[in-house]
């Protein structure tokens, strides 16, 4: 099989935070994860397909009680992890966890933070964000993003500057006009716009366009079911499930075929494409 460049895991879909620019289709149970046993399995189907993985598409691997133990299987199949994470849930009594030498990157949705809260507490979730960056600094070697991702969105340009001075306090006059600002080691400041999540409810606005979906990234949402992308979170193109089905079977699908063909001529086959805002502002 050829190689992808990640594969995404949804080993929970609770993240306990409501983002006004996510998909509503969360969990409220927090701990309905993913069984040790499917995610075993993925990895071994992933295993020499996958450069990488991510624990991710909707919820925070930092409400799951058994994080290490997620971990411990990825760095028995050797498969580098990406954690992506709103720094919510975050505490010292965690920072061990996420210098587990299975890491590769922690992400910090930083935007995601700031679509709930309000400045008023912002000192304190920064405060053990940037404790974090330096104990990592302090035990390398893993990549740290701090993410801010609503770049362009004026409701949020005021917590953004609070954000960036926050940095300047910490870590010294820091310039922010590039799209990525290193504030420690291994430590970058990533700046990006917003995008809407696709949905049917929304309008098919997309009219063409190519996407990495199946050529280079895949997903397994928390039931096994197998999707082509990160942001296919309710299964709308499943291509089947992994329990029941090897991965060679899936990508190897008349409907994964129909999708990778479609990309690589400029043609979105699926009508869930057509209303990725993603697609539409970063890949258009």
């Amino acid at each position: 099989m050829k190689q992808i460049a990640k594969a995404y895991i949804e080993i929970t879909d609770y993240c306990g935070l409501e983002c006004d620019f996510c998909t509503p289709e969360k969990s409220k149970n927090k701990t309905d994860t993913m069984s040790l046993e499917l995610f075993e399995r993925i990895h071994n189907e992933i295993n020499g397909v996958a450069k990488e993985v991510s624990y991710h598409i909707l919820g925070d691997p930092l409400t799951a009680p058994n994080l290490s133990s997620y971990l411990d299987i990825s760095l028995k199949y050797k498969i580098p992890v990406n954690i992506t994470t709103s720094g919510f849930f975050l505490t010292p009594n965690n920072f061990a966890t996420l210098t587990h030498p299975a890491i590769k990157q922690v992400n910090f949705s930083i935007s995601s933070f700031f679509a709930n809260k309000n400045i008023d507490t912002v000192d304190t979730y920064l405060g053990k964000i940037f404790d974090f960056c330096d104990f990592s600094a302090e035990n390398p070697k893993r990549f740290i993003n701090l993410r801010v991702w609503n770049i362009g969105n004026e409701r949020y340009e005021k917590l953004n500057n609070v954000f960036f001075d926050r940095c300047r306090d910490r870590y010294g006059d820091l310039d922010f006009n590039t799209d990525k600002t290193k504030i420690a080691p291994y430590c970058l400041v990533v700046k990006d716009s917003m995008f809407e999540w696709p949905d049917f409810a929304k309008e098919k606005s997309n009219t063409g366009g190519r996407c990495y979906a199946i050529s280079g990234q895949i997903g397994f949402l928390k039931n096994g079911d197998t999707v082509p992308c990160c942001l296919d979170s309710k299964g709308a193109m499943a291509l089947g499930n992994i329990k029941h089905k090897s991965l060679s079977m899936l990508l190897n699908s008349q409907r994964a075929k129909n999708i990778v063909d479609g990309f690589s001529k400029g043609l979105l086959v699926e009508d869930f494409c057509k209303t990725c805002g993603f697609l539409g502002s970063r890949l258009g």
